[in-house]
């Protein structure tokens, strides 16, 4: 982990939200946004505790979903 402005490489990130690294890299795709230094990907934890506010579900919405069949 590095520890400065609360920056994390892939795998410091996957362990910090239970996730295997690649479906933290997944995330990317999603709109998770990192940076990358000399190949380095770094993921700030704030970027990531605000992805997974923006995409949690909550149980309401899931059944929701199931009653209207989306």
């Amino acid at each position: 982990m590095i520890k400065n402005k609360g920056w994390l490489r892939i795998k410091s990130a996957a362990v910090y939200c239970d996730v295997s690294e690649k479906n933290l890299r997944g995330w990317f795709e999603r709109g998770l946004p990192f940076t990358k230094v000399k190949g380095t990907v770094l993921i700030k934890k704030k970027y990531l505790d605000e992805f997974l506010e923006q995409n949690t579900a909550n149980a309401e919405k899931c059944e929701l979903e199931k009653i209207l069949g989306d």
